[in-house]
């Protein structure tokens, strides 16, 4: 297996090409719930031990402003992913132009129209609606790769595959929990492999709750349940077709531990699997359609 030279493996993100760190840093814990040398601290320290995918979007407060610092010395030496969460064209385009700009650059790597779930579908799919939008953006070089990412209704997900298939990325909420919830893992991730997208996990450990980066929180897994954060991370990064993981981290502490998982990386055996799976159904009846309706 390929890895970089730090000894994190890497993969392939589907028909891009292009080799990905297995474990890829989240922006929001930083953006929201760091002071800005400490940020750029540990955005740098990620990227020195081979975290070189880097996830961003406006919602995460600070973190577009932090990388721009990061990317006026180290721009080339990573993959920018950020989003736009609209259904409109004309807003998707306007809301990209802001975030290049507060990056500092004139292209990210990737561009996402963020959170189709909670977009309205049929004017996302129309002929003045984001999808075409992201279209002219990588016509236009605001992006090299373009796609999509979905926390819930995975129905919507599937008619933008059904519609498409000249997207590049996507990303899903996928973790031991929300598969018996929104259940990407077999509703949509086959579509996207049929497709040869690079596909990144998120929501590993659960997401923060209700968005609140004010303090460190473990994960919304564990305030449900007591599990093995290690387990949760080898289940992500072990369906089928997944690239890279997308975490959030708080300190360098969390980053290497990370790290570490990724690097000892195994896939689950059957008997974890099926230990994650009954703590996942003791902690269902608590947990619910948390990203918004699942249909």
């Amino acid at each position: 297996m390929a890895t970089t030279p730090a000894g994190l493996p890497l993969r392939t993100l589907g028909k891009t090409g292009e080799k990905v760190p297995v474990f890829g840093l989240g922006t929001g814990e930083a953006g929201m719930g760091l002071a800005q040398k400490e940020a750029l601290e540990l955005y740098n320290n990620a990227i020195d031990l081979g975290v070189t995918y880097l996830d961003t979007a406006p919602a995460y407060d600070k973190a577009q402003e932090q990388l721009c610092h990061v990317l006026k010395e180290r721009r080339n030496e990573v993959m920018v992913a950020t989003k736009v969460g609209a259904s409109n064209g004309e807003k998707f385009l306007e809301g990209l132009h802001e975030n290049l700009k507060v990056l500092g650059t004139d292209f990210v790597d990737i561009a996402f129209i963020h959170s189709v779930g909670s977009q309205d579908i049929d004017e996302l799919l129309s002929s003045s609606g984001s999808l075409e939008a992201l279209f002219k953006a990588k016509r236009r070089g605001m992006a090299r790769y373009i796609g999509f990412t979905a926390h819930n209704h995975p129905a919507s997900a599937e008619r933008i595959l059904g519609r498409t298939d000249a997207l590049d990325v996507v990303m899903f909420a996928m973790n031991f929990l929300d598969r018996h919830v929104y259940n990407f893992e077999n509703r949509v991730l086959p579509l996207a492999i049929e497709q040869n997208l690079g596909v990144a996990a998120m929501k590993v450990y659960g997401g923060t709750v209700d968005m609140d980066y004010t303090k460190p929180v473990e994960s919304a897994l564990s305030g449900k349940i007591g599990y093995d954060h290690q387990l949760a991370f080898r289940y992500s990064l072990g369906l089928a077709g997944v690239a890279l993981s997308v975490i959030g981290v708080y300190s360098i502490s969390e980053l290497k531990e990370n790290i570490r998982w990724a690097t000892d990386f195994v896939p689950l055996a059957a008997e974890e699997d099926a230990r994650l799976a009954k703590d996942a159904q003791k902690a269902l009846p608590q947990w619910g359609e948390r990203f918004g309706p699942v249909e």
